[in-house]
């Protein structure tokens, strides 16, 4: 960095929040600059010596250089880096053109034998995990202490040393990006939660609204009951953005005051004598085997003024289909954990769902229910939505809600999706693997035998189709498809591809990543069984 970059940057943080500090350069021209600071305000001592250094610069001068701070120590490796070409060459070009699950699997072996990647690869690994945060966890076993002291001398290598623990740069806070800041207040939130909120706490009143709502929205991290006060102030921001974000904020806090305030809402919208329609379909309910439920449920008849100090809004968004009541009612029970209506109405997820069909809201329910499954990630109510879609369907719009499988498969361990797979994937095109293989971390288990068998069926199946001709996203999903596809079938999805001469000017590619890919994985075992097969 040299004197007049230097300038820069204090003008575009303001002094304020960074102080300008010339050089200690002891030229003519740094001499000058130390000499503007004699009782002059720090605003005055920027600008004046902005004016000495742009005639200075038309005059022919080129600012020099500041000596650098001093290099860091390096640490003493605790491990060997691998000492293999082929393999430096196969992780390369993994680097350069994936895919990440292969890379992902490649840097796993390193890790299981305890060694480091090839030196020459750290800064593309440190590059790589700029660009796919998603790598980032596996890579302090792998780079060792070149790769931290790398990250140490480079400013976009930061998100490392967060991930080894290391000292949080107060300078991210105090004069870094808005990203950096970010980055900075998640680190925080994630070693010392209440340290973060109070760092937040003090800078809300300087910060603009969309800076407000998205780190406020960082309090997620580790939040807990100690938040609960400084949530409950944020609710009267005078931003909308950062008041939605506040009460969703409170909606993880199952015993905050906020949730037992919509708690107290909806309880006196159930009422325990149903009308005459209610006590026909639970008649029905039960020649049919059916538990039916002697609840009714009604929908708020005014919206009352207190309820917009918690967020809710009276007026509809503009294109919402929701009546009016129905609008209200939606936001109550999207705010009330789902436990709540289990024990309140004794009745599971599957028993409720059906009940909401024999009600005047049914709409509002399930789009609430849903929306909150998907919040809390839970299995049994998952499960029950999942029951609702037809076979070989992805998606469904029950009351007008729509429903998709691959978000809920989200809230579902990865060990119980195969049996709601195996209905799910009647066809196996490039868009429905990559809906469903994008919701798998990097280092997810093989699917099993048989699901692998029924994927490669119903590939070959869909390749052979016309439809197949306009599949533009088969190409991009074989990749990460191959690497998933358990070794018993690997033979089989390369040697019984259709190769039909009607298809294949538009099925090659994605025929020819899938054995790109294979066979990359294939070379990659190889190096650490000594096999050339899976």
């Amino acid at each position: 960095m040299n004197e007049w970059q230097n300038l820069t940057r204090t003008a575009l943080l303001g002094t304020d929040k960074k102080a300008f500090t010339p050089s200690a350069s002891q030229s003519e021209i740094g001499l000058l600059l130390s000499e503007l600071a004699n009782n002059t305000s720090a605003e005055q001592q920027l600008l004046r010596s902005a004016g000495v250094l742009a005639l200075c610069h038309l005059a022919g001068w080129e600012p020099q250089a500041i000596d650098p701070a001093p290099l860091p120590e390096i640490d003493k490796e605790n491990a060997e880096p691998i000492n293999n070409p082929a393999f430096a060459g196969l992780l390369h070009l993994l680097l350069a053109e994936g895919p990440p699950r292969l890379l992902c699997s490649a840097l796993d072996h390193l890790v299981q034998r305890q060694l480091l990647s090839p030196p020459l690869l750290l800064p593309a690994l440190l590059n790589y995990g700029v660009q796919n945060p998603s790598i980032r966890g596996i890579l302090p076993n792998v780079l060792g202490a070149r790769g931290r002291w790398l990250a140490q001398i480079n400013a976009d290598w930061r998100y490392f040393l967060a991930s080894v623990d290391a000292p949080l740069d107060e300078e991210m806070w105090l004069h870094g990006t808005f990203e950096q800041r970010l980055q900075y207040l998640t680190q925080l939130r994630i070693r010392a939660p209440e340290q973060g909120r109070d760092r937040l706490a003090q800078e809300m009143s300087s910060l603009d609204a969309r800076e407000r709502a998205q780190l406020l929205a960082v309090l997620e991290v580790g939040i807990s009951q100690h938040d609960e006060a400084f949530l409950e102030q944020t609710l009267s921001d005078r931003s909308k953005e950062v008041r939605q974000t506040a009460a969703r904020l409170l909606l993880c806090l199952p015993e905050s005051a906020w949730v037992w305030r919509m708690k107290s809402r909806l309880a006196p919208l159930l009422n325990s004598s149903p009308d005459p329609e209610s006590r026909l379909a639970r008649r029905k309910g039960l020649l049919r085997g059916e538990k039916t439920l002697r609840v009714a449920l009604d929908a708020p008849e005014a919206f009352l003024p207190e309820w917009k100090a918690d967020a809710l809004e009276e007026t509809k968004p503009k294109g919402e289909k929701l009546g009016q009541r129905a609008w209200w009612l939606y936001q109550i029970v999207a705010a009330v954990p789902l436990d709540w209506w289990q024990t309140q109405l004794q009745a599971t997820p599957v028993e409720l769902l059906r009940w909401a069909g024999q009600t005047d809201w049914q709409e509002a329910l399930l789009r609430a229910w849903y929306h909150a499954v998907l919040r809390e990630k839970n299995p049994q109510w998952a499960q029950a939505f999942l029951a609702m879609l037809p076979v070989g369907m992805s998606i469904h719009h029950p009351a007008g809600v729509k429903i998709n499988a691959f978000e809920l498969l989200q809230c579902l361990p990865v060990e119980e999706h195969e049996p709601m797979l195996r209905s799910l994937f009647s066809v196996v095109g490039g868009e429905h693997l990559h809906r469903y293989i994008s919701l798998l971390p990097l280092d997810a288990s093989l699917f099993s035998l048989r699901l692998s068998q029924q994927m490669v069926t119903e590939l070959h199946r869909w390749v052979k189709h016309d439809s197949a001709r306009f599949d533009y996203a088969l190409r991009h999903v074989m990749s990460d498809f191959a690497c998933l596809l358990t070794p018993e079938v690997l033979n089989d999805v390369i040697d019984k591809w259709p190769h039909d001469a009607q298809q294949t000017p538009y099925c090659e590619a994605a025929f020819t990543a899938l054995s790109a890919t294979l066979a990359h994985r294939i070379q990659l075992h190889s190096f650490f069984v000594g096999e050339t097969t899976l």
